[in-house]
């Protein structure tokens, strides 16, 4: 089902916008804007257009006369929370899996005169199978697509459908079994040869991880080889994403469910000669425990962008991501981290940096858990590294006193910092990532200049820190005790199904977002449960 646009959205070229606006960052915002949207949980690009995923559709931008312009919205009848889950362009085809769609579909849309046609759906041909489409992976003659099936003694495990494009339509070829349920976590095709991330391999290690390979020989697909970590651990889940760009192979680790040990990593091989070899490791030079670096992999030539979306700048799971060029030191070619990046308003549990995308001039970045599960997708000119002030900070409110790690994440390469704590003129640090604690009720608005030769630039982030006193945050029903009464009473908040009193709205506006929403619930359980 296709939707008139009823609303027009124009982003000008980096060249032109990026050069208007105070800090070179735009963000998308879906038109219904309500809770539990999740937009910008998958984002894809052919470099014409853009799909945007949200809850059961999909929004469509177009490349034209130097603007990104809406132009449609794709939904299905009956659809379901997993429609969109995964898309990919190929060309002037879009391929989105709903995964919930009864045991699982495929759809294949195809652009003609810049309107989205469904051309066909692909479903699974074993009464065993669900959960088809949870991966896809499609190019121009093969397409690799995820689900689970259940053995005999009803153990899940993972299996890959293949799919051979013939005489313009796609074919069900076979499907290929792993050994358990991590097998087909990402997946990835090059000419003939079919890459299979598996975060459940368990050699040498638990959940060590691998990646299959199969190759097309005398008309079946056969395994190859492994591609397997360079430093093998427990519960490394290496496998996780699998990206391509120029003649590197990038594959992440480190990021699976259980991941106190690892902030996250990528690994890059190289084809040299027709072979692959294993070069290094990388991970962003700030990286901590259970930043999950690596969440999602994207690039360009050679600009690579890594998600980190529990990276905790902003405050738990605000994320971030990270830019990377590939550039020449001596006689070689390194990877080299050119730039750090959060949202100018990220908070706690933005989940910034779960998916990314990237053309030549444009970085999308989503962040599907904002503002109460509304979700949002900022766009940055990801090769733009002139001077600009950013800044988070890891707490924004609480019981006098604070103590509030600020962490600057400038753009560009300055030289020196001005902190100003509360606005009052006054430089209060000169750090980079300072500490500040705050001992007096009120609310604070912080400054930070930053320079280099060039000059300087400033960040204001208004009313960003409240202390207050003798307040317990996320105790709605005020019994002196977080408790399962205060979520039974949050659950109404949000649901519309009570007003909270003055009193009550202070201290359940947990993550000082000027609402109470379903972010402070989280941040209450995790209080509760002690985490």
């Amino acid at each position: 089902m296709f939707k008139n646009c009823k609303y027009y959205l124009s982003i000008l070229l980096a060249t032109s916008l990026f050069s208007q606006i105070e800090y070179n960052e735009i963000k998308l915002t879906p038109e219904d804007s309500v809770f539990g949207q999740m937009y910008g949980n998958e984002i894809s690009t052919n470099g014409q257009d853009v799909a945007i995923t949200k809850a059961g559709a999909i929004e469509i931008y177009s490349f034209s006369e130097n603007a990104w312009n809406f132009s449609n919205e794709i939904d299905i009848e009956n659809t379901t929370f997993g429609f969109g889950i995964n898309t990919q362009f190929q060309g002037n085809r879009l391929f989105v899996s709903a995964r919930s769609e009864q045991e699982g579909r495929v759809h294949i849309y195809t652009k003609v005169d810049n309107i989205w046609i469904e051309e066909a759906v692909l479903i699974p041909g074993e009464e065993d199978t669900v959960d088809f489409g949870s991966k896809i992976y499609f190019n121009d003659d093969y397409g690799l697509i995820r689900a689970k099936a259940v053995n005999s003694e009803g153990d899940p495990y993972g299996v890959v459908y293949i799919y051979e494009k013939t005489y313009g339509t796609w074919q069900y070829i076979e499907r290929i079994a792993g050994q358990d349920l991590g097998f087909g976590s990402s997946l990835y095709l090059w000419g003939g040869e079919a890459f299979i991330g598996d975060i459940s391999y368990d050699d040498p290690y638990e959940d060590t991880g691998v990646v299959h390979v199969y190759t097309r020989l005398g008309g079946t697909w056969t395994f190859f080889n492994y591609i397997e970590s360079q430093n093998p651990a427990e519960n490394g889940f290496f496998g996780r994403k699998i990206h391509r760009q120029l003649n590197y192979l990038f594959i992440s680790w480190g990021i699976g469910s259980d991941n106190e040990l690892y902030g996250g990593n990528v690994s890059i091989f190289r084809w040299i000669n027709g072979q692959l070899y294993y070069m290094t490791d990388i991970t962003s030079e700030d990286n901590e425990i259970s930043d999950k670096f690596g969440t999602d992999l994207a690039g360009n030539g050679s600009t690579l962008v890594v998600g980190a979306v529990q990276n905790r700048d902003g405050g738990a799971g605000s994320g971030s991501a990270y830019i990377f060029k590939l550039e020449q030191i001596d006689d070689q070619y390194e990877w080299i981290e050119y730039k750090k990046i959060i949202s100018s308003d990220l908070n706690y549990f933005d989940s910034f940096g779960l998916s990314v995308a990237m053309i030549e001039d444009f970085a999308f970045i989503g962040a599907p858990t904002k503002d109460n599960f509304t979700g949002a997708v900022y766009i940055y000119d990801p090769h733009d590294n002139s001077l600009h002030s950013n800044f988070a900070g890891d707490i924004r409110n609480g019981n006098a006193p604070v103590t509030v790690q600020f962490t600057s994440v400038p753009q560009g390469n300055p030289t020196a910092y001005e902190w100003d704590f509360n606005s009052d003129g006054f430089v209060d640090s000169t750090e980079p990532n300072p500490q500040f604690t705050y001992q007096i009720d009120g609310t604070y608005s912080v400054t930070l200049t930053v320079y280099d030769e060039s000059g300087s630039d400033t960040e204001v982030k208004t009313e960003y820190i409240q202390v207050v006193s003798n307040i317990l945050f996320g105790d709605v029903n005020q019994s002196g005790n977080l408790d399962v009464g205060d979520l039974v009473l949050f659950v109404a908040f949000v649901l519309g199904d009570a007003e909270p009193t003055e009193e009550q709205f202070l201290a359940g506006d947990v993550n000082y977002s000027g609402q109470i929403d379903i972010i402070d619930i989280v941040m209450v359980i995790h209080e509760i449960l002690g985490d």
